[in-house]
């Protein structure tokens, strides 16, 4: 909760990922189709 008050490099860090990127990751690398089509609402 300070984080949002007092920036400290140390202990607030976050990582920011394009949702395609997540959809894509999980088909070509995990190999994980049926889950990514789930997440996209397709059947």
């Amino acid at each position: 909760m300070a984080g949002d008050f007092v920036y400290d490099g140390t202990k607030n860090r976050a990582v920011a990922v394009h949702s395609s990127g997540m959809i894509e990751g999980l088909r070509k690398l995990y190999g994980a189709g049926a889950l990514a089509d789930e997440l996209e609402g397709k059947k």
